[in-house]
């Protein structure tokens, strides 16, 4: 009798809405007395009456055996006509898997095995597709623990899932989502206790904020949320966000926030994002968002490339609270730590564009760990690139470096005789790095002279011919395993320079000078440095991308310096080719891709070094601007 019951009420009780289907409450009295596991939602095509009800949120550990035989481990949310929902053991992620790529499964409760495909390889293309490569807050199998993957986590208040995955709609609309536990309110958008979940599918969707006129400037919709999970070809777009929990955007899906994205609340979390790197950082203005588009197969939707998830990316997190950035992505604009830590997390590479300086305000901490990039795509030559206000890390106490962690500096526009899209113009006391009075600058590390900090140039092709930066240490900088790249002969500003007798494993790499003490100099307000002002010629040669050579000719170091230019920018016009041929293969097209910025570092170098020798001549002869062409 309870059996017919519960198939009774599951057959009578599905209400049509919006073109999706939510099952209704007497689904859940009907699961209650049965005493069975999370019910089924069954999703048919067509549906235009409101949702009555919500569905209950009862997890279930059980183990899954994919296709290919590996075993996953989780608590079983809800099923799906075409996949399971599943949280990881501790709660911290959840996933749908398809029951394609599933063999079979377990509920550990009731013992039950239940088959659904014999077992087989993924493809190629499966793989692609989806590629599970396990829960994200699982801790390593070896080295330390990240603080996120220490916490636990209980059920949310509630779970939504997008109801018809591969189908676009509105967000906002509460019978957009199969609800699990508590039902939603009209109007409040979620809350720190409701997860989200965008499933996979084999086609692009989108899911937007829709209209809401009742809401201040021009109607714009943030959300709160604690765990959001955005899976394979999902992307939610809206004005902005607060996520309290963890963050998963799967390779192919994508967030996209008008404004300010924040990363709040009292617990250590992670923000993981599974896209490609198009490019080696700082390398190229067009690493992040066009590189691909503009390649021959631009049909081929390739989302690796849109790794822009906000306008304003923010770190607010209570006391000593952490968010771990994973992946690779970047903003629009900017990058502000408000208080708590953000954490680089191992090779994680983030970007943020040409418009504001990247900030670490006080109480706050920036931490880069093992391979982690950080810096500017393109180049920025007005204001600082990075205000560190609080503290800047390398490494942790109980995570320190065991390989390099790199941090893009800009070169900066002292004079302002460069140009900037917003009218803007650089002054003579920008830097590429300024740490403030009461800010605090550390490294650890396993080996101060193998795993270290290094502090280079952005290699972008706007603006700056030279490729020189400059660092302003005014704070509490006690370094032990840094390499600074790229300085000016005197670009490394202290304001005392007894402060480095402290340090430790410093060393300096294809610098203005080749002498150590050349390039640091005690900080002297609105005074560049002096590899800048001693030569007459170098506020036009510094800031002269893009225009033509000095007229210097006869000149045979000047010659050779022009042919090995000319090679280097002829291997990088081959490799642009190449990777702009290959069609079908987001692999190799990103490796190609990757290939070719590492050559145009190569004729980075070479430029600079042409120009260097181009102001030194005009030097020499009194010539302190450049001639026409």
């Amino acid at each position: 009798m309870k059996e017919s019951l519960l198939m009774h009420a599951a057959r009578s009780s599905h209400v049509l809405c919006d073109g999706i289907v939510i099952v209704a409450l007497l689904v859940s009295m009907a699961a209650a007395v049965v005493g069975a596991g999370p019910p089924t939602a069954s999703v048919p095509a067509t549906a235009s009456a409101p949702a009555l009800g919500t569905l209950p949120l009862s997890l279930q550990p059980t183990e899954l055996t994919l296709v290919d035989g590996r075993k996953v481990q989780g608590q079983l949310a809800c099923e799906m006509d075409d996949r399971l929902v599943l949280y990881s053991p501790n709660l911290g992620s959840v996933a749908s898997f398809e029951k394609r790529f599933v063999a079979e499964y377990v509920v550990l409760k009731d013992k039950k095995k239940i088959m659904l495909n014999p077992a087989r390889p993924l493809t190629a293309e499966e793989s692609d597709y989806w590629g599970w490569k396990g829960w994200p807050d699982a801790a390593p199998e070896k080295g330390p623990v990240p603080a996120y993957a220490k916490e636990s986590w209980i059920p949310p208040k509630r779970l939504l899932v997008w109801a018809k995955p591969g189908e676009n709609g509105d967000f906002s609309k509460t019978e957009s989502w199969l609800v699990y536990g508590e039902p939603l309110v009209t109007g409040k958008w979620w809350d720190e206790q409701t997860d989200v979940l965008l499933p996979s599918a084999p086609n692009r969707y989108i899911l937007v904020s829709g209209n809401h006129p009742e809401l201040p400037e021009g109607g714009r919709l943030s959300y709160t949320a604690r765990h959001i999970m955005v899976e394979r070809n999902g992307l939610i777009q809206t004005s902005g966000c607060s996520v309290f929990g963890n963050e998963w955007v799967h390779r192919g899906g994508k967030t996209g926030i008008r404004f300010g994205h924040t990363w709040a609340g009292s617990r250590n979390t992670y923000a993981r994002f599974d896209f490609l790197p198009v490019m080696p950082l700082g390398t190229s203005d067009l690493d992040v968002i066009f590189g691909v588009g503009e390649a021959k197969d631009a049909e081929h939707y390739r989302p690796e490339s849109e790794l822009d998830i906000g306008q304003y990316l923010g770190v607010s997190k209570d006391g000593n609270a952490s968010v771990e950035l994973l992946g690779c992505f970047g903003s629009r604009d900017k990058f502000i730590a408000t208080k708590g830590t953000a954490i680089a997390g191992p090779d994680m590479q983030f970007s943020t564009s040409n418009r504001n300086s990247d900030y670490v305000h006080p109480g706050a901490t920036l931490v880069l760990l093992d391979g982690a990039i950080w810096g500017k795509r393109g180049d920025f030559g007005i204001r600082n690139s990075m205000d560190v206000y609080g503290t800047l890390q390398a490494g942790l106490p109980d995570r320190p470096l065991t390989r390099d962690a790199t941090l893009i500096l800009n070169a900066k526009d002292y004079q302002g005789t460069g140009s900037h899209e917003f009218g803007a113009t650089g002054t003579k006391d920008d830097a590429g790095m300024r740490l403030y009075p009461g800010g605090t600058m550390r490294v650890h590390s396993s080996d101060p002279a193998k795993a270290r900090l290094v502090i280079r140039c952005g290699l972008s092709d706007r603006q700056s011919s030279v490729k020189l930066i400059d660092v302003v240490l005014l704070g509490d900088a006690v370094l032990d395993g840094v390499v600074f790249m790229d300085l000016w002969k005197g670009g490394l500003r202290l304001k005392d320079l007894k402060q480095k007798k402290a340090w430790k494993h410093v060393s300096f790499v294809d610098c203005q000078s080749q002498k150590p003490e050349e390039l640091y100099a005690v900080y002297q307000k609105d005074t560049p440095p002096s590899g800048y002002t001693e030569n007459p010629a170098m506020p036009v040669l510094s800031f002269s991308g893009g225009k033509p050579e000095p007229a210097v000719a006869n000149d045979a170091a000047l010659d050779k310096l022009r042919q090995e230019l000319e090679a280097a920018e002829a291997r990088c016009k081959e490799l642009e080719r190449a990777y702009r041929a290959i069609v079908g293969d987001d692999d190799a097209f990103c490796q190609g891709i990757a290939t070719y910025g590492l050559a145009k570092v190569e004729a980075h170098k070479a430029k600079r070094a042409l120009w260097l020798a181009f102001a030194e001549r005009l030097k020499a002869t009194g010539t302190a601007t450049t001639p026409e062409p």
